[in-house]
């Protein structure tokens, strides 16, 4: 569905009218124009760099959406707005915090339309969205984000992207600073914490939190122990290694009543302070959680960006979202997975395997025609924009050659088998296990990330 959103000019008038047009055009390409269109004008406002102090307080804002869907449709509410002292994130780049994503949020101010932040990620709910099971159940996600504080009244706004690749529908709100309704949490008694690896001021850092699922308070020692291991394991991994002096690591102590997660198809289940579970849309290895505000919350008052959640099981398996969070278990025993998933939920890399029976690309996430979002995947439909110029000259694209070592095009990847290329045959730790590294596409796409979101 296409949507225009129309806002009034003041916080007493504000309004949003999402006008349904998806019968007044005779074709997806012109919806798509039209689309393409209606971002065109959003954008135009955008184009000066913001300067953080101009617009914003060294304070945090987040924004508890709910997403819900059901039957091809999605939509947006919020929950609450709660604020807290110190702003961890971006201060430079604004606009610019790497891969775009499947979605969005971008603040703007209210009286000028000027983008002032962007905020992209991707989503769980987004994810269901494509399951066997949205056709026929609703189901809503916790969705929190976190934007800089701003001095001034604003419009949120949340866009969503389709299987075309374009934001067919968003979701506007006005916040005003002095609104009496966001719960101001400065005062509460945070998280008891502890930097476990510090670079510098967290203003400046890329600020890394670690957190236990299914830890009782008798396994305290093991988590102290388990979070000194997942860092050295990342920062043991290039190219994190050659940009641990960017990163502040933060051990966040909080335990819970049972030892262990939840293990559906073995019929298990566990009282933890997340609530993760195993068998995330019935795939026995997807480990997640959804009780995202309870996690936000015990992260109230800590400096903190990317999320980092442990699971006390040796089971194996894990997710990986991005600018969301990531879950990992067995660390002792797949540490490999750790940083897999950190190429996730960090860089927003896409997985590089697939399964030979995802023949069809419309069976997997991609779509024919449409270059995917994910830095590390491609459909050739505009290579240009991706790793085209680190193919060396004499490699073929697409590239057949499995005996071809350097960078190229070969098929397979993002689970399909046809119609998706990665950028090298086999090694790269986005596509298996077994391999020692990130494949070069794979890397830059991490020190871009690190160079955008390192406050300079």
């Amino acid at each position: 569905m296409l949507c225009v959103v129309t806002c009034g000019t003041t916080i007493n008038s504000y309004f949003c009218a999402v006008v349904n047009v998806q019968n007044l055009f005779s074709s997806q390409m012109d919806k798509r124009l039209i689309l393409t269109a209606v971002l065109a004008v959003v954008a135009v406002t955008g184009l000066r760099a913001a300067v953080y102090d101009e617009w914003f307080e060294d304070k945090t804002l987040r924004i508890d959406f709910v997403f819900s869907g059901h039957g091809g449709e999605s939509f947006v509410g919020v929950d609450e707005l709660v604020s807290f002292n110190g702003w961890a994130g971006r201060r430079d780049n604004l606009l610019d915090a790497g891969p775009e994503g499947n979605a969005c949020v971008l603040v703007k101010d209210l009286e000028t339309g000027e983008h002032l932040y962007k905020h992209p990620f991707s989503s769980l709910m987004q994810e269901w969205m494509v399951t066997d099971e949205a056709e026929v159940a609703a189901r809503s996600f916790e969705n929190p984000v976190l934007v800089p504080f701003p001095k001034k009244d604003v419009i949120v706004e949340v866009y969503f992207r389709d299987s075309y690749g374009d934001y067919v529908k968003s979701y506007a709100q006005a916040v005003s600073p002095d609104d009496i309704l966001i719960k101001d949490v400065s005062g509460k008694d945070v998280t008891n914490h502890e930097f476990i690896h510090k670079s510098g001021d967290p203003r400046k850092c890329i600020d890394l939190v670690l957190l236990p699922e299914g830890y009782s308070f008798a396994e305290r020692d093991k988590w102290v122990e388990d979070a000194r291991k997942v860092k050295d394991i990342l920062f043991g991994h290039a190219p994190f290694d050659s940009y641990e002096d960017k990163f502040n690591v933060i051990r966040v102590d909080t335990f819970s009543f049972d030892s262990g997660v939840s293990v559906p198809h073995e019929a298990v289940w566990k009282s933890t302070v997340l609530g993760a579970h195993f068998d995330t849309f019935y795939s026995e290895r997807y480990l997640t959680t959804r009780r995202m505000k309870s996690l936000h919350t015990i992260l109230e008052g800590i400096p903190y960006e990317h999320i980092i959640i442990i699971a006390n099981s040796d089971v194996y398996g894990g997710g990986g979202i991005y600018n969301y969070y990531m879950l990992t278990s067995d660390i002792d025993n797949y540490p490999q997975v750790l940083v897999h998933e950190f190429g996730h939920s960090f860089a927003g890399l896409g997985d590089e395997y697939y399964y030979e029976d995802f023949e069809d690309i419309s069976l997997a996430l991609y779509k024919k025609g449409v270059e995917p979002w994910e830095p590390n995947l491609t459909t050739l439909t505009d290579f240009e924009s991706k790793w085209a110029d680190l193919v060396p000259d004499g490699v073929a694209v697409p590239t057949n050659d499995a005996e071809v070592k350097e960078v190229g095009a070969f098929e397979g990847g993002g689970n399909a088998s046809k119609g998706v290329f990665r950028p090298v045959y086999d090694d790269c730790r986005m596509k298996n296990n077994e391999s020692k590294r990130f494949c070069p596409v794979c890397e830059r796409a991490i020190g871009r990330v690190v160079e955008l979101q390192y406050n300079k």
